[in-house]
């Protein structure tokens, strides 16, 4: 749906209490050295360890970890078995004075196959299912150091049956490139879409192996759901709420609008003291989606997750939103350095990369996770946020974001694709750019119509007025 320039410019110039945060970096717990999971940042222990929250209140699952085996029969407490071996491969693993093969705490769980090749199971079902509502966000994650399994095996599963015989799957897979030495993190994410006038009737979580070679660890393993509710103080804009976007040179502090959105790194305190000394609200920018070699935490970012070029852009390459173990604490620090300067919310830049060509093996899935990891992260500091682009996925994330912001759906005749946060009560925000030819006729009228908070800019959001819609005479109201 989307296109290189549209996806880009924006990019470009000086261009999931924390819900989720736990959940994606609880294996950095404080209780194991650094130095046993390879974490290549300037961050340390005490750093990371900030970041999460104590999730044992709020995970599904029982002994997820697999600390407790209180018979000694090498199935985890809480668990049960299928074809384990148990003497000799799929069994508990404990750390050792001299070997390390836990993911966090002591012990992880091992998997090596049997010799026919019949799949092996963990399995565990919940008891207790009054957590699990409606619309609710069913997050399966866990960590895994592939060892010497292949690519593409599946490692773990959650299958939700609903009482009209449906049902919804989590999945985990390891990634094609998921072969290194240590834990990485998988995760998967949907939405508790009960079927009217039908209950849940059982929820199981299976960790799973069927091979006669190879053999992986895993250790973690959480399941857990949220609300995705938005605490009160966030700012959640309404439709035709005014704004200026200036990406680069002097902030120009003088026009007379609700909202400005400018860069999170280059802007200085004063500022963004000034703005709201003037009553605005401010917003800032930042990429999560690319690494930016001039950005001041660019040598943080490690070279497993860099991928390709961004197209026209020098010094800007995609990044592997799969590798949450490395860019979690990345991506944290820079949502807590806009909530430090006073930012009232963010514009995460780049969260589609699943549509364009990156380098890596990214899913629709992928995407949705990371973007609701971004969504409730932010909201963890009460920062605002809002969906850049990805109009593919607007349906799937319009209850996780506080409003839209889009560049060029005139131009590419898709604009009808961010109506259901119109529906919803939240501002679209978005540009048309005069170096693609169309003229304020051509837009604005069906932007009023819409809604939508439209201005017309330059490639460069430098100081220029905001240009907006708004006022511009309408035609007739748009047909939705």
């Amino acid at each position: 749906m989307q296109h290189s320039r549209q996806l880009q410019h924006g990019q470009r110039f000086t261009s999931i209490m924390v819900i989720l945060i736990g959940l994606m970096l609880m294996g950095f717990s404080s209780s194991r050295a650094q130095a046993e999971i390879p974490i290549p940042l300037e961050t340390t222990r005490a750093d990371i360890h900030r970041l999460t929250v104590d999730l044992q209140t709020n995970d599904l699952l029982t002994n997820g970890g697999f600390e407790i085996d209180g018979n000694g029969d090498n199935i985890p407490d809480g668990w049960t078995g299928k074809r384990l071996d148990l003497a000799k491969a799929d069994r508990i693993k404990c750390n050792k004075p001299n070997k390390s093969v836990a993911n966090s705490g002591n012990c992880a769980f091992q998997f090596k196959g049997n010799a026919d090749g019949a799949r092996s199971k963990l399995m565990q079902t919940l008891d207790d299912l009054t957590a699990l509502t409606d619309n609710k966000l069913m997050v399966l994650s866990t960590f895994v150091d592939p060892r010497s399994a292949s690519a593409g095996t599946t490692v773990a599963k959650v299958k939700v049956k609903f009482s009209d015989g449906s049902k919804l799957k989590l999945s985990l897979t390891i990634p094609a490139d998921g072969a290194r030495a240590g834990y990485i993190l998988l995760t998967d994410s949907k939405r508790l879409d009960i079927p009217t006038g039908a209950v849940i009737t059982s929820v199981k979580v299976e960790l799973t192996y069927a091979g006669n070679s190879g053999s992986f660890r895993i250790d973690d393993v959480s399941l857990r759901v949220d609300a995705q509710d938005v605490p009160d103080d966030i700012w959640q804009p309404a439709p035709g709420t005014t704004w200026q976007w200036q990406l680069t040179d002097t902030i120009n502090t003088s026009y007379d609008v609700q909202m400005y959105d400018i860069d999170l790194f280059e802007t200085p305190q004063s500022v963004i003291d000034q703005l709201h000394a003037d009553g605005r609200i401010v917003i800032c920018y930042f990429s999560a989606g690319s690494y930016e070699e001039w950005r001041p935490d660019a040598a943080s970012f490690p070279d497993v997750v860099l991928g390709n070029d961004l197209d026209g852009w020098p010094g800007e390459r995609w990044l592997d939103i799969r590798r949450m173990d490395l860019l979690a604490p990345l991506m944290q620090a820079r949502l807590q350095l806009a909530a430090d300067k006073d930012c009232d919310g963010v514009e995460p830049d780049n969260i589609d990369g699943y549509i364009n060509n990156t380098g890596f093996s990214l899913t629709g899935e992928h995407q949705l996770a990371y973007n609701r990891w971004l969504a409730a992260s932010a909201h963890g500091l009460g920062l605002s946020i809002g969906l850049k682009n990805d109009l593919d996925q607007v349906t799937q994330l319009v209850n996780d974001f506080d409003w839209a912001l889009n560049e060029q759906c005139f131009q590419y005749d898709e604009c009808d694709l961010l109506l259901p946060f119109i529906d919803a009560g939240k501002a679209v925000f978005g540009v048309e750019y005069t170096e693609e030819g169309l003229a304020r006729e051509d837009y604005c009228p069906t932007a009023n119509a819409h809604g939508f908070s439209w201005l017309t800019k330059t490639y460069d959001l430098g100081d220029l007025p905001p240009n907006a819609c708004q006022g511009y005479p309408p035609r007739q109201p748009a047909q939705r």
